[in-house]
């Protein structure tokens, strides 16, 4: 068994395929710089990552649902009634049934039609996540993307390669990974672990698809990125990500708060960030070296496997655009944000739903409501 394990990392980590024709994995290990350790290093990943989850646990319970409250977060109560019958008609045939349903209930149970028709809006709401919740979540992700971002700043603010992307090609091969930018790497990956592992348990939201897809292709990039030695611009690659997902999360927590002039401030602030170093820097600037990368380390087989990966982000940046702008059409007509940024509408059914003209049970108009 121990046997083909090896086989298999021999052959995923073929040289001939990662790597320039000059360039060896002997000659990556030589360049790498920091002390902790030499060889298998990023499975450090794997207890950095679960010293996250214990660390977002602690900060939700104990630190930002206090904060949220604080500012300003609550919770509406819902007045509900448990009924075992109407119970059984929402776990096992529609949770919105239609009128000729909700008039058989009501004959069954005694109800108003409109005291039943209630009685399923208060148990749709009773089953979406709280406000707090979401609340406490985005502070996490809103703490983790500020300290990287600080992180990363000071780490590469003073080195040319970070102004000349050119330079993160350069030398490749010989090029110094320091203990500063390994680090950098185990968290980010750690992190992108974390949300993988707590993504079926977080409040599920529109684009759940597009972000799994984000968070599989962000460990891939990072990962193979690393120990290929082009961690250069892959450190430049996940600052530029970490900025603009600072604003977002903190205008949702002021959303959530009710902060209006607040989160629109906040809003305008993100939208321009996320439209410089999404659609404007990703593009035109870090795609653009990548494409070119080749004229400067030599030709590799994984360039077109890192080139793909990195357009497959670029065209979530595109997706995720059309939503800011959505919201950045109704701040211009309205002068205020209706809705959250980007992912936060729920995949939970909405607060208002009703039954469509055809009257079939479970299918129903889909208005949104607006936070």
């Amino acid at each position: 068994m121990a046997d083909q394990l090896l086989s298999l990392r021999a052959w995923f980590w073929d040289r001939n395929f990662w790597l320039p024709e000059y360039s060896t994995w002997e000659s990556l290990e030589e360049a790498k710089k920091h002390k902790w350790v030499q060889n298998g290093e990023l499975f450090l990943c794997f207890p950095f990552a679960v010293v996250l989850i214990a660390l977002r646990f602690l900060f939700e319970r104990f630190i930002a649902t206090p904060l949220a409250g604080y500012l300003g977060v609550t919770e509406e109560p819902i007045v509900f009634v448990e009924n075992t019958f109407c119970e059984k008609v929402y776990q096992t045939i529609s949770k919105c049934p239609n009128a000729e349903r909700v008039e058989g209930l009501s004959k069954q149970l005694g109800w108003t039609p409109r005291e039943v028709k209630r009685w399923f809006k208060n148990r749709r709401q009773q089953s979406k996540p709280s406000i707090m919740r979401k609340a406490t979540e985005s502070s996490w992700r809103f703490l983790f993307y500020l300290a990287t971002s600080i992180y990363g700043i000071v780490i590469l603010y003073k080195e040319p390669w970070l102004w000349d992307l050119r330079l993160c090609f350069v030398g490749f091969g010989e090029q110094p990974l320091t203990d500063a930018i390994f680090f950098y790497y185990v968290v980010e990956i750690a992190f992108y672990m974390s949300l993988l592992v707590s993504f079926f348990v977080d409040v599920k939201r529109k684009d759940f698809w597009q972000m799994a897809i984000h968070h599989v292709v962000t460990i891939m990039l990072t990962v193979c990125s690393y120990s290929s030695g082009f961690f250069r611009i892959g450190s430049v690659i996940m600052l530029l990500h970490d900025l603009a997902d600072i604003f977002l999360e903190s205008a949702k927590v002021f959303n959530y708060a009710k902060w209006e002039a607040t989160t629109n401030l906040i809003f305008v602030l993100f939208a321009v960030i996320f439209n410089v170093t999404r659609l404007v820097y990703y593009p035109f600037w870090v795609l653009h070296v990548v494409y070119h990368c080749q004229e400067y380390v030599g030709p590799f087989k994984a360039w077109s496997w890192f080139f793909g990966l990195l357009s497959c982000l670029q065209v979530l940046h595109v997706i995720w655009s059309y939503k800011v702008a959505e919201v950045a059409m109704q701040f211009l007509i309205k002068g205020t944000v209706e809705k959250d940024t980007r992912s936060d509408d729920e995949l939970s059914g909405p607060e208002d739903e009703r039954p469509d003209a055809n009257h079939t049970d479970g299918n129903m108009v889909d208005n949104k409501k607006k936070h």
